[in-house]
């Protein structure tokens, strides 16, 4: 079961799971539910999570501020 937090690839797996258990077809990814790895890109786990969400046609926005690291 989807605890809250997407920190490793298979909590895509089972926040996919959640969505059809509860019939979602529409998904709201906010920043406060993934992990700081997601948007660090050589960790991979973005691509894998929006593969996932992806291969399985869930339509998603993304909401995350953006920063700029001076």
């Amino acid at each position: 079961m989807f605890t809250g937090v997407l920190s490793f690839e298979k909590d895509a797996a089972e926040l996919m799971s959640a969505c059809f258990s509860n019939d979602a077809y529409c998904l709201l990814l906010h920043e406060r539910l993934v992990s700081p790895d997601f948007v660090n890109l050589r960790t991979g786990l973005a691509g894998a999570v929006l593969n996932k969400i992806q291969i399985y046609h869930i339509k998603t926005p993304c909401l995350f501020r953006t920063w700029v690291n001076c």
